[in-house]
């Protein structure tokens, strides 16, 4: 991640000197929330069990680790589920530079794009002054705190076929896998995702370090110490 940042990124252009400058971060002092959220609460406890002995090692290198609150992404993650942006952005892209795709689209999949708002029209933008609302407020998450921290995904991935022809089982792994991450798109943070074990299943097991939207580079640095 921090190789592709470095390049892509106009200010670098070369992620050498980045990753030079991001491999002098320490632990020692970084703060570090856990918030009080229904994220961590529906999370699958032998990932909890994971993330809990990572936090623990996070600890053990100097990290200030502690709860704090969090209610701000949990209605984060409501908007996003009910807002319908994803929903109009994408059925609008793919009507106007894929039209071919949406005829090959999985029914399951198909059904996600069912009625969207129109780009133009008095739903989608207030459904983007809500979405600007709410993302004004994320400041309030870091009060005393450099990142926060949250599991990558609430469960262990089913098999394909498990879901594949089951709408209700779809979209119950569908919402498990968006939750955990859809409050950070939203709330226009930035976040990287670090494997740090396998669960019951041997799947592996991500933690998810979130900071405030435009602090990409002092994240990366985080993840590498």
């Amino acid at each position: 991640s921090a190789w592709f940042f470095g390049s892509v990124d106009p200010f670098w252009g070369d992620p050498a000197p980045l990753l030079e400058k991001l491999t002098k971060i320490s632990l020692d002092g970084v703060r570090i929330g856990i918030p009080e959220c229904s994220i961590w609460e529906t999370c699958q406890e032998d990932l909890r069990d994971v993330l809990g002995a990572a936090l623990t090692e996070l600890e053990a290198s100097g990290a200030q680790v502690r709860q704090d609150r969090g209610a701000l992404l949990d209605d984060a993650v409501d908007l996003y589920l009910t807002c319908g942006i994803g929903k109009a952005e994408l059925s609008a892209f793919l009507n106007t530079h894929l039209p071919k795709w949406i005829e090959t689209l999985h029914p399951i999949v198909g059904t996600r794009l069912e009625n969207p708002y129109q780009l133009d029209g008095s739903a989608y933008h207030e459904a983007l002054l809500k979405q600007r609302s709410i993302a004004a407020k994320a400041d309030e998450l870091f009060t005393d705190k450099d990142v926060l921290v949250l599991p990558g995904h609430l469960v262990t991935p089913p098999p394909t076929q498990e879901v594949a022809s089951d709408l209700e089982a779809y979209s119950q792994i569908n919402y498990a896998t968006l939750q955990a991450t859809c409050a950070v798109n939203l709330l226009g943070l930035c976040a990287i995702c670090v494997p740090v074990g396998l669960d019951s299943q041997g799947m592996p097991v991500g933690l998810q370090l979130i900071a405030r939207g435009g602090d990409d580079e002092r994240l990366l640095g985080i993840a590498l110490a």
